[in-house]
């Protein structure tokens, strides 16, 4: 992954904070993801991505100033946060102008927010983590929603100026799945938009010929982090066969309505009802809450929150579409909902931590130690080895995979000195051992377990400190 320092102008004449480009291994090969170039259905101004978009409820508010402008046209500032052998986290800061409306004027505000990306050996999503601070803006001043993490990456690998594949599937996750159903996509796709989703929110696109899908998905279930919204909602529950839910009266075509989908990306992006298109787009979504003290969100009437901070995390998916990398992601969530560590010895499990980046005050972990800002296991040190046991119950749908665990109040940088699992001890810097980190600052020890922990599973786990 290539990222973008924001604190200067880059090639493309924007400010950073965004990554120019992914890559990884097809066959034996590394198959690069670069930025989509300018070409006839795209300018290039979302070329890359991880940039932030906000779109204001009423446009109007704005004066006549863009009220969706992207980030990458602000000046910030760029720190690394940790960089271990195995483990680091970049830090991006910049300001995004929102307007809003105080005693009946129309306002501007310039809201700081802060991007961090985190990369861990051993697991192929970066995760895209933010926080916006509207503390110094007077509660229901503003109402915006948030399509961040945002942009085009041509995640099929090529470089062709065309645009390349096109796309072969349209996907989504809020309170139900959304998927198109035959052959490539086009505004008279058909689709299914009437399963549950008990998984993290998500939103992907793939390829039709090329077996490539770019994606993003949640750390959370849906009904701890909420996402997708908009005027969303008109067609969950139905298919394309139900006439009522598609867009044959407003826009004569098969497909939700273009302003209905619940997360953007090629929605805007066709030429008329019958062809396909080869844009990448690709973003996250928030129902109009930003700004709001509260809310009630479209998605199954969830209780939200959008003042005087909003923070969420996100995984960066690219892989390939024959092995479902979103999906995969986005159910780990269920599996983490279905996970207890229970201490022995040496720990204890934290039980809270801050709400977001950038933020003080805090929130109780749901399970008992799993940060859902990092995706992280938090335990701390008590002296001698952790002794602790992992446990994943037989609902979960699928194994707890790779986790990683951060041990704090642990002086000795020397740490780990050795991890067993099961009683079995594991390697170092191996792709079926752990991978390991110290954190100085902090006093921590970062170790990713190269471990599937399946349904039912009840594993010791002892970490020399």
């Amino acid at each position: 992954m290539a990222l973008i320092r924001n604190g200067c102008l880059d090639a493309r004449g924007k400010h950073g904070g965004y990554a120019e480009q992914f890559s990884y291994i097809v066959s034996g090969n590394p198959r690069v993801v670069g930025s989509t170039p300018a070409n006839a259905w795209n300018n290039n101004n979302a070329g890359g991505f991880g940039y932030v978009v906000s779109h204001l409820y009423d446009a109007s508010v704005a004066n006549g100033n863009d009220d969706s402008p992207i980030d990458g046209g602000n000046f910030g500032t760029y720190r690394t946060v940790f960089l271990g052998f195995n483990h680091a986290i970049h830090e991006f800061k910049l300001n995004y102008p929102r307007w809003g409306t105080a005693n009946g004027t129309h306002v501007e505000y310039q809201v700081p927010v802060t991007i961090q990306w985190m990369v861990v050996t051993g697991h192929d999503n970066p995760l895209w983590i933010v926080t916006y601070d509207l503390s110094a803006v007077p509660s229901g001043a503003v109402q915006a929603d948030s399509r961040a993490p945002y942009g085009d990456m041509q995640f099929d690998g090529t470089t062709d100026t065309s645009g390349g594949d096109v796309i072969g599937t349209v996907a989504w996750g809020e309170t139900n799945k959304f998927s198109t159903t035959s052959g490539d996509v086009t505004f008279d796709s058909a689709w299914n938009w009437n399963s549950t989703n008990t998984f993290a929110a998500y939103n992907y696109l793939d390829t039709k010929t090329t077996d490539a899908e770019m994606g993003i998905a949640a750390v959370q279930t849906i009904n701890k982090e909420d996402a997708g919204g908009y005027q969303g909602g008109v067609g969950r529950g139905a298919t394309s066969a139900d006439t009522a839910d598609t867009c044959m009266a407003s826009g004569g075509y098969t497909m939700p309505c273009d302003w209905v989908w619940p997360f953007q990306s090629i929605n805007y992006s066709f030429s008329d009802d019958t062809s396909d298109t080869p844009s990448k787009r690709l973003a996250w979504g928030l129902d109009w809450y930003l700004g709001q003290a509260s809310f009630t969100s479209i998605n199954n009437n969830n209780a939200v929150v959008g003042w005087p901070y909003v923070s969420y995390s996100t995984y960066i998916v690219v892989g390939q579409k024959s092995t479902t990398p979103t999906l995969v992601a986005a159910a780990q969530a269920q599996t983490v909902d279905n996970t207890s560590i229970v201490a022995n010895s040496g720990v204890t499990v934290t039980a809270s931590g801050v709400a977001g980046i950038g933020r003080s005050d805090t929130v109780n972990y749901s399970p008992a130690g799993f940060d859902p800002v990092y995706a992280v296991w938090r335990l701390k040190s008590t002296g001698g080895a952790a002794n602790f046991h992992v446990q994943v119950s037989g609902t979960a749908t699928q194994a707890l995979t790779n986790p990683v665990f951060v041990i704090s109040g642990v002086s000795d940088a020397s740490a780990p000195t050795s991890v067993s699992v099961g009683g079995v001890a594991l390697t170092a810097n191996s792709n079926t051992g752990y991978y390991a980190s110290y954190d100085p600052v902090n006093q921590q020890v970062w170790v990713t377990l190269m471990k599937s922990f399946a349904p039912t599973t009840n594993l010791g786990v002892v970490i020399g400190l």
